[in-house]
């Protein structure tokens, strides 16, 4: 039965007795509080009505009647405290789990029937055969001095990585700055204008998915951030099958291969992706990923049959789990359907295989939440 705070501590007996019979409430209140048990407490924090799910007096020792009798006025404040306390507690806990799902757009028709939508995006050079996003990869020197550093203990000088990311709202503005920081004066004005453009069309691709605003005034920032490296130590930064928690990420390599993704929903356990905690990354993705058909072929069919791998210049936009979970709601938190019908899940991915020495450079686009402050470049 449902009572609220108040009404259970109108309690029957004299009014001498009310304090006593608070005692065991505000433990008990506590110590389910303390341990997450929403069957027994469950607050309202949009309506500010709290309520205390009672259990059987068996299950949990004695519990005061629930009777009308004079209320004890006094100890209101205190309880109106705790009950704010929790709510605060359990807004607080939320907020940034479900900040993509309830701060961003809809789920663009894109994804109607698919989790991973692609598209081609050369790089058009003014000199050709020449692409200055390979000026961006570490050289090798580099690369090898700060492995050395980092099998001795030795702290590395960071020049074996390129991270730089800028916050954008206009496309043409944000390719301006990120090719600025990327490259510096480094460029000849016509290179400059090619990269300037190539990067518009690749940012302004990610906006046209998901749309600029979460509300009629609201403008949404957008960062895009470059990751240049060299090496499979530094530049297999995802090496496990995962999904991401944003709406959805545009991921591009514009040197080196590019991600990898599953194509078939058959072939993914998601209970597996979800709570499986092992160290070693290999047998956790054999775990999370196998090819329904393994049993037919050899596991070198594995990749062929159920995942793909995008090339460099090819632009990956993945759902992500923000959107997965916004469907689930309007489905009123029914249970999926395992159909060829269902809506598609969040988009199941990981970084390459790189070799020895091999270089990379990296493009991902995200939304930032209209209520988080800037992030910061780095």
């Amino acid at each position: 039965m449902n009572v609220s705070v108040y009404d259970y501590l109108n309690v029957r007996g004299k009014k001498k007795n009310g304090p006593k019979m608070l005692l065991p409430w505000l433990l008990s209140a506590i110590f389910y509080w303390d341990c997450d048990c929403d069957a027994f407490l469950n607050v309202g924090t949009i309506v500010r009505r709290h309520t205390l799910r009672v259990p059987h007096p068996n299950t949990f020792g004695s519990f005061p009647p629930t009777t009308s009798a004079p209320t004890i006025t006094r100890n209101r404040h205190v309880l109106q405290v705790l009950s704010d306390a929790m709510a605060t507690r359990t807004k607080d806990s939320t907020t940034i789990q479900h900040l993509h799902r309830h701060q961003s757009p809809k789920r663009n028709i894109v994804f109607q029937n698919t989790n991973v939508y692609t598209e081609q995006i050369p790089f058009s050079s003014v000199v050709p055969s020449e692409n200055p996003y390979e000026m961006l990869v570490p050289d090798i020197g580099s690369s090898v001095e700060d492995d050395v550093r980092s099998v001795l203990g030795l702290e590395t000088k960071g020049s074996s990585v390129l991270d730089v990311s800028v916050e954008f709202v206009d496309p043409h503005t944000g390719a301006m700055s990120l090719c600025s920081k990327c490259f510096g004066e480094s460029l000849l004005p016509e290179m400059k204008d090619a990269v300037v453009g190539h990067l518009t069309k690749i940012l302004g691709l990610y906006q046209s998915i998901l749309p600029s605003t979460t509300s009629s005034d609201v403008s949404s920032r957008y960062k895009a951030r470059v990751v240049g490296t060299r090496g499979r130590k530094r530049g297999t930064k995802c090496p496990r099958w995962h999904v991401d928690h944003v709406p959805v990420r545009l991921v591009m390599s514009l040197v080196g291969p590019g991600c990898m993704y599953v194509t078939e929903e058959s072939a993914i356990d998601r209970t597996a992706l979800n709570n499986l905690d092992l160290t070693d990354t290999q047998t956790a993705n054999n775990r999370i990923v196998s090819s329904p058909h393994e049993n037919d072929n050899n596991n070198s069919s594995t990749s062929a049959g159920c995942m793909d791998q995008a090339s460099a210049g090819t632009a990956v936009l993945l759902m992500g789990r923000a959107w997965q979970e916004e469907e689930e709601e309007e489905e009123g938190n029914a249970k999926r359907r395992h159909d060829t019908q269902a809506t598609p899940l969040a988009a199941v991915h990981k970084s390459p295989e790189l070799d020895l020495f091999e270089g990379r450079v990296l493009l991902t686009v995200d939304v930032v939440p209209t209520n988080l402050p800037p992030c910061s470049d780095h």
